[in-house]
């Protein structure tokens, strides 16, 4: 598949949800894409041994969602990185900043 079309709407990020979440909710999906989603060798390389040791994923009690597939998920992320242009260089350090994010909030 190519590429045909696309359109940018630009939205709100809530600031606050890279750190907290209501009960029984989640912080931006990314997070748990890497941390219970990607290849070990990935999480190795990134430090991140048990996603479960990082508190702001915890926050909300809710780590993992019924129907959820992470490791799909981020595989699927990945794929469309690729599929707008990101080099696998451009991609690993998508998944580094993300994971600095986690280590910093610990």
């Amino acid at each position: 598949g190519a590429l045909v079309g696309m359109r940018i709407t630009a939205y709100l990020l809530e600031k606050l949800r890279v750190v907290t979440a209501a009960q029984d909710e989640r912080i931006y999906h990314a997070f748990y894409l890497l941390a219970f989603g990607a290849p070990d060798t990935l999480r190795r390389k990134l430090g991140i041994v048990s996603p479960r040791d990082f508190r702001v994923l915890n926050v909300g009690g809710c780590t993992m969602v019924r129907g959820i597939d992470e490791v799909q998920g981020f595989e699927s992320l990945t794929n469309a990185f690729q599929q707008v242009g990101f080099d696998a260089e451009s991609i690993d350090t998508i998944w580094s900043i993300v994971a600095a994010i986690l280590h910093l909030q610990n």
